[in-house]
């Protein structure tokens, strides 16, 4: 379930990197600037990984980055 790429005729889903991207924006909104990730390992979750990049992008363009990171199985 994913609207990014192209589709055959059809996309259904939701952008991921958007998903991260407001996900750090009502973070960042919130106050918070010493910000870390918690998730499964990237390589065997794509969607998650599209979620990460959203996700820094906003903090690089608000002058952040992670400060930790914590993967799990």
């Amino acid at each position: 379930m994913d609207i990014g790429g192209e589709a055959i005729d059809t996309l259904v889903g939701i952008s991921h990197i958007r998903a991260g991207r407001e996900m750090a924006a009502r973070i960042l909104a919130a106050g918070y600037c010493r910000i870390g990730f918690v998730g499964t390992h990237m390589p065997e979750d794509h969607r998650a990984r599209k979620r990460l990049t959203g996700f820094e992008e906003c903090l690089t363009e608000a002058g952040l980055q992670l400060e930790a990171r914590e993967y799990y199985q």
